[in-house]
């Protein structure tokens, strides 16, 4: 199925979280493309940032969102190099930083692939400057927000609840 196409069926979205969620209850699963190469997450486009130059996946096997895309832009407008390429998951265990992007939530901070820290194990200062220009775009602090719904959150369900329970 060409990954462009936004179909009903996201089974293997499913078993992607069910295969990472036993291995560490944090995780969220980042798909590999049919040559090894990381490709997208469960609905969410990812990034790293190696040398001062952001990279991220082409669009030959993911389905590329429109926040990606505004990223690109974003980061283009800010002087930052964009390279779109394969990336292995060795390019992501040796990054600088790393983030992701999706609509809900705009862009987040990645920082664990495959259970060992990238880098220093904190968001990086790229990333840093990236939310700081979506936040500008939007004109909205998506970050305070978050952190207010996760507050609500942990107020409610307890601080070790990361699902809603019955």
């Amino acid at each position: 199925m060409d990954p462009k196409i936004k179909y009903r069926s996201r089974l293997h979205f499913s078993i992607a979280d069910a295969e990472a969620q036993p291995v560490d209850p944090e995780a969220i699963p980042l798909i590999l493309d049919h040559a090894g190469n990381l490709a997208e997450g469960t609905g969410w486009n990812f990034f790293i940032v190696r040398d001062g130059k952001l990279h991220t996946p082409t669009e030959r096997n993911i389905l590329a969102g429109v926040s990606r895309q505004t990223t690109i832009e974003l980061a283009r407008e800010m002087g930052i190099t964009v390279q779109e390429r394969d990336i292995q998951p060795f390019d992501a265990q040796n990054a600088n930083e790393a983030f992701l992007t999706a609509t809900s939530i705009c862009m987040m901070p990645v920082t664990r692939f495959n259970g060992q820290e990238i880098a220093d194990g904190r968001p990086g200062p790229g990333t840093g400057k990236l939310l700081e220009r979506w936040k500008q775009f939007l004109e909205f602090d998506f970050v305070a927000h978050a952190q207010r719904a996760a507050a609500w959150l942990c107020a409610r369900w307890g601080k070790d609840s990361r699902r809603s329970r019955e």
